[in-house]
């Protein structure tokens, strides 16, 4: 995600499509989006 510059919106609608394997409401996969995000950006300092 953070490598491809992906936003929230792209990646949601490819959980959607079932290209991401995840079964959760909409709160959850914000919550697991931005927190990847911000792991990656951990693993950068």
């Amino acid at each position: 995600m953070l490598e491809s510059g992906e936003a929230f919106a792209t990646w949601q609608q490819r959980v959607h499509d079932g290209e991401v394997p995840l079964e959760c409401d909409p709160a959850q996969l914000e919550t697991i989006f931005h927190n990847n995000i911000q792991q990656s950006y951990t693993s950068l300092m």
